[in-house]
Formats: structure tokens, C-alpha cells, sequence
């Protein structure tokens, strides 16, 4: 079993593909901003922190996706 860093496994986490495309359009974001921080940021208990608060708020953004109408999601409101 490979155990990784906290940051890394956050990071897995949200590399994980939807299985909607919707929902996959509405995660994308998250995991792209992700890449960013990782990149961006030094490997401190902070950025551990911001990918897993994250996480948290892609989960939460993946969850309203599917309480609402395919039709609204990502569109730009009028």
C-alpha cells in the first residue's frame, strides 16, 4: 500500500473523473485550481489545508449539480 503525502492524496481526490459529463464540467474547476495550488505553493500544513477545504467545496459543488436541472448548470445567469 502506498501512502502519500497529505497534499497528495487530496490531490487524488480530486483528480477523480465524474461519471455525468455535467458533473465532470461542474468538478473541473476545482481540480484544475488544485494543480495550480500544488504547483504554486510550498508543501506546507496550509496548503495541505486549502486542498482539503478544497476538496470539501468541489464535493459540495458536485452535490447542488445534482439537485439542479441539467440545463442550468454552468449556464450564465440572464
Amino acid at each position: 500500500m502506498t501512502i502519500y503525502a497529505p497534499s497528495t492524496a487530496a490531490l487524488l481526490l480530486l483528480r477523480h473523473r465524474a461519471p455525468a459529463p455535467r458533473l465532470a464540467a461542474v468538478s473541473a474547476p476545482f481540480r484544475a485550481l488544485a494543480h495550480e495550488m500544488v504547483t504554486a505553493l510550498p508543501q506546507l500544513p496550509e496548503r495541505t489545508a486549502g486542498l482539503r477545504k478544497l476538496l470539501e467545496v468541489k464535493d459540495c459543488a458536485v452535490l447542488a449539480a445534482l439537485d439542479t436541472p441539467a440545463v442550468d448548470v454552468l449556464e450564465p445567469a440572464e
